[in-house]
C-alpha cells in the first residue's frame, strides 16, 4: 500500500534526521505545489526551498553565525517563521522560538538566559523590541519582518551553496524552546534533529493507522489528507510544531491561521475544503457554539477528516457534541511534553471508537506511541504494576538533550533506571489494559501545573507575583475545573491582618506582570491554610474543596 506507515517509510528509505531535510523533500517531490497559505499570501514547495537557502546563506555568510549561536524568533503563525523554522538548523546555529503571550519581562529573561545574537521579530512587536535593544547588548541584529522577506527573497550569487560552519549533525541541538518554569521563570528545552524528526514519524505513522479504522478506507488513508491542513494554534507551541512539521514532510498545503476564531475556521474549511485542523479543547467548545448557530448550520465542512486535539484533556460532554456534529471526522487526541519532543501517547480514532464500549477511556491520555516506553514508578524509582498510581515516566529517542543553563535541573528530569534512560515527567497516574491494550490515565502534577485554555501555566510564577502585593500574607494558586479552560487559574490568599484588598485588584496586577493566560480568572480569600509539619502550604488539600473525591484530579 502506498506509503501506508510513515514510520517505516524513515526506517526503510533511511531518510536524513535533520530537520531541514523536510522542506527539500518537498521542492523534489510537490514542486509547485502550493506549501504556505496565509491569508492572501501563498508559496510553493520549490519557492519555500529556495527562501530557506537564501535565508541561511544570508546567516552564514553576512550574520556570521557560528555552530550553536542562538537566533530567536518573535513571530505570529506567518510564512516568516515557517521560512525561518527550515532555514535556521541550515547553519548549525540554534532556533529559539519565543512565546509571543508572556510579558515583556519573562520574554526579556528568556534572551538574557540564551544570548541570541539575532532576533527576528514581527510588525506587531516593533514597540517591544526597541525596549530589547536597550536591554540585550548581546544581540547584534534585530531583523524586522519586512527585513526577513528581503533577505529570503535575494536571490544567492551564481554558483553559491550554503555552506555551514560546521557539519550539521541529526544530534546537535536544533531548537531550544521555554516552558513555563516551576521557580517562577522559563526552562530553555534542548531539542535535536533527531529527537523531533523521530517524534513526527511515530506520531506519523500514528495518525494514518488511526484513519484505518474502516477497512473499506484503508486505501485511501494518506489521500484522505493528501491536501490541506490548517494549523491556527502558535506554532512556537512543540504540538503545533509537530503537525507542522509532519504536514510538511508528506507535502500538505499548510494554511495557517493567527489564533482559533471559530467563524473563520468553518469558513475556510468550507472554501478550502480543509482535510485536517488541529487545536486544543476551548477551541472545539468555541467551535461547537458557532456550529450550532443557524449561520453556522449553513457551510458545508464535509471535507474534515481529521481533528487533533490536545494541550489538555477534553470532557466528554465536549467530547460527545462535537463528534456529533461532525459524524464524518476522525478525532486524534495526542499527550506529551516540550521535553519529549513532545508526543509521548496519543488516542487514536480508533481508540475513540473503543471508548463507545469503554466511556472511561475518555478520561485517558491514550496509548503510549510507536517506539515510546511509558512507565509507573514510585518515589524511590521503583516500578509499580499496573493500576498503581505513581509518577509517568518516558523513554525513547525523543527524549530532549536538556535544560539550557540548568545541569541540576536536567539530571533531576533524566535519570537511569536499570541502565535506560527515562524522562520523568512530574505527572501523577497509573496504566491500565483494555482489550490487551495498555492506556495511560493521568491523575495530578506533581508539580503542580495547570493546564488552562491549552497553555501551561506554573502556579510558582504568579504566586510570586501576588506576593509582591503588600496586603497579601499568604498565596497559592491552583487549578479548578472549568468546562471551557479545562482548569481555571485561581489564586487562594490570605490577606495581612488590618489590610484589605479586592479581587480585581490582584487580577489587574497579575496582568500587568504576566501573559494574560496566567493571571487569575478567580480570587478567594481565605483565612487559613491546610500547612505540612514542614510549613508547606498542601495544595492537594486545598483543590479537594473544588474536586471533590474524584479520582482525576487533571482537568
Amino acid at each position: 500500500m502506498k506509503n501506508e506507515f510513515v514510520y517505516l517509510d524513515i526506517q526503510q528509505n533511511n531518510i536524513i534526521m535533520k530537520i531541514d531535510f523536510i522542506v527539500r523533500r518537498g521542492a523534489r517531490s510537490k514542486g509547485d505545489k502550493s506549501a504556505l497559505v496565509d491569508e492572501d499570501k501563498s508559496i510553493s514547495y520549490n519557492e519555500y526551498f529556495t527562501r530557506t537557502e537564501n535565508f541561511a546563506y544570508w546567516v552564514i555568510n553576512e550574520l556570521k553565525a557560528q555552530p550553536e549561536d542562538r537566533i530567536a524568533l518573535l513571530l505570529e503563525n506567518s510564512i516568516e517563521i515557517c521560512v525561518a523554522y527550515y532555514s535556521i538548523p541550515k547553519t548549525s546555529a540554534i532556533t529559539v522560538p519565543l512565546n509571543f503571550f508572556m510579558a515583556r519581562d519573562e520574554i526579556l529573561y528568556c534572551l538574557n538566559d540564551c544570548k541570541p545574537i539575532a532576533l527576528i521579530y514581527g510588525n506587531r512587536f516593533a514597540k517591544d523590541v526597541e525596549f530589547y535593544k536597550k536591554e540585550c547588548p548581546h544581540i547584534k541584529e534585530f531583523i524586522s519582518e519586512d527585513r526577513f522577506n528581503e533577505i529570503s527573497t535575494t536571490p544567492l550569487p551564481r554558483k553559491a551553496k550554503v555552506k555551514p560552519p560546521k557539519s550539521v549533525l541529526e544530534t546537535d541541538t536544533v531548537f531550544v524552546a521555554y516552558t513555563g518554569g516551576t521557580t517562577g521563570f522559563p526552562k530553555g528545552v534542548m531539542l535535536t534533529h533527531k529527537g523531533l524528526m523521530t517524534n513526527m514519524m511515530q506520531s506519523g505513522d500514528s495518525l494514518v493507522s488511526s484513519l484505518n479504522v474502516n477497512p473499506e478506507t484503508r486505501g485511501q488513508a494518506l489521500e484522505m489528507l493528501e491536501d490541506t491542513v490548517l494549523i491556527p494554534i502558535p506554532i512556537f507551541h512543540l504540538a503545533a510544531m509537530l503537525v507542522f512539521l509532519l504536514a510538511s514532510f508528506l507535502g500538505y498545503t499548510i494554511y495557517i491561521h493567527r489564533g482559533f476564531k471559530a467563524e473563520k475556521i468553518v469558513q475556510d474549511v468550507d472554501r478550502y475544503k480543509i482535510n485536517h485542523i488541529v487545536c486544543v479543547p476551548t477551541n472545539i467548545i468555541t467551535m461547537i457554539e458557532f456550529l450550532e448557530t443557524e449561520e453556522g448550520k449553513k457551510y458545508d465542512i464535509s471535507s474534515l477528516t481529521q481533528l487533533t486535539y490536545g494541550a489538555a484533556p477534553i470532557s466528554a460532554t465536549v467530547l460527545d457534541k462535537i463528534m456529533n456534529l461532525l459524524p464524518h471526522t476522525s478525532f486524534r487526541q495526542a499527550y506529551g511534553q516540550t521535553e519529549y519532543s513532545p508526543v509521548i501517547s496519543q488516542m487514536t480514532s480508533e481508540d475513540h471508537v473503543l471508548a463507545k464500549k469503554y466511556p472511561e477511556l475518555l478520561k485517558s491520555a491514550g496509548q503510549p506511541q510507536i517506539g515510546t516506553e511509558v512507565a509507573i514508578v514510585d518515589e524511590n524509582c521503583n516500578y509499580l504494576p499496573k493500576g498503581n498510581i505513581g509518577e509517568v515516566v518516558a523513554s525513547g529517542i525523543s527524549i530532549m538533550r536538556g535544560y539550557w543553563n540548568n545541569p541540576n535541573l536536567t539530571e533531576n528530569t533524566i535519570r537511569e533506571i536499570d541502565g535506560k534512560t527515562w524522562l520523568f515527567t512530574g505527572d501523577m497516574g497509573y496504566l491500565k489494559e483494555y482489550d490487551g491494550k495498555e492506556f495511560l490515565f493521568l491523575v495530578d502534577r506533581a508539580k503542580d501545573m495547570i493546564v488552562s485554555g491549552g497553555e501551561n501555566v506554573y502556579p510558582a510564577e504568579i504566586e510570586n507575583v501576588i506576593y509582591q502585593l503588600p496586603q497579601v500574607k499568604m498565596c497559592a494558586v491552583i487549578g479548578i475545573p472549568d468546562e471551557k479552560w479545562g482548569e481555571a487559574v485561581t489564586a487562594l490568599v490570605i490577606p495581612k491582618q488590618g489590610t484589605t484588598i479586592a479581587e480585581e485588584e490582584i487580577i489587574k496586577y497579575c496582568g500587568e506582570h504576566l501573559a494574560g493566560y496566567k493571571k487569575p480568572k478567580r480570587v478567594i480569600f481565605k483565612d487559613d491554610f491546610p500547612l505540612s509539619p514542614q510549613g508547606k502550604i498542601l495544595k492537594k488539600e486545598l483543590r479537594k474543596e473544588f474536586w471533590g473525591d474524584t479520582d482525576r484530579q487533571i482537568a
